[in-house]
């Protein structure tokens, strides 16, 4: 038997491929059809299922990178901590001052409250209640905050001053705020109180 020129080899080769692109089934057994390159080399040939990895290995690329593009432009500087802890004291100025143009600009349209009795109000409750009560003085203090990528949480203290019913008003309560960072800004997004009874 006469050796092959490397180009008529290479031609059967194409020829061989081109044969099982027209027929691109794999049997059920998960046998594929192969081509011998070699003595000792034997090249899977199933476009099928070729295409469909490759397929699912270029998407899960595309994902990744587009999720870390995101992250990395939508994730809070170093000066976050502070930065979420002045719009805490913000928005206690905003409710004495019932500042409603502020409080909405401070708290996520999806906000939930749970105030110290138990109640839980939305982003609307909030505002209506802040709309119609008597504080006078709201104080926070002692705040820590907890970041968590793009998520902050802060606990604290806060001290309540005003009127409530025609007597004065004095109430203690520990917070805890969750903060996302989302299209370059900190919203509130939900907030839960406690009272401190001692």
């Amino acid at each position: 038997m006469l050796k092959k020129s490397l180009s008529e080899r290479n031609r059967d080769i194409s020829t061989a491929m081109r044969a099982a692109r027209v027929t691109p089934r794999c049997d059920a057994s998960r046998q594929n059809l192969t081509l011998r390159l070699k003595k000792t080399e034997w090249l899977p040939i199933c476009p099928a299922e070729t295409y469909s990895m490759r397929t699912r290995v270029l998407v899960q690329a595309v994902v990744c990178l587009a999720s870390l593009g995101g992250w990395s432009q939508d994730a809070p500087g170093p000066e976050a901590a502070s930065r979420i802890i002045a719009l805490e004291n913000a928005w206690s100025r905003a409710a004495e001052s019932k500042d409603l143009k502020a409080l909405d600009t401070l708290l996520d349209n999806g906000f939930v409250y749970v105030d110290p009795d138990g109640r839980l109000m939305t982003k609307a409750d909030v505002l209506a209640d802040v709309k119609a009560s008597n504080v006078q003085q709201a104080v926070t203090e002692g705040m820590t905050a907890h970041l968590y990528g793009n998520v902050a949480i802060i606990t604290g203290t806060v001290k309540i001053r005003g009127v409530e019913n025609g007597k004065p008003l004095l109430r203690r309560g520990r917070f805890t705020d969750t903060w996302l960072y989302r299209s370059g800004a900190w919203a509130c997004v939900a907030s839960q109180e406690t009272a401190i009874l001692r």
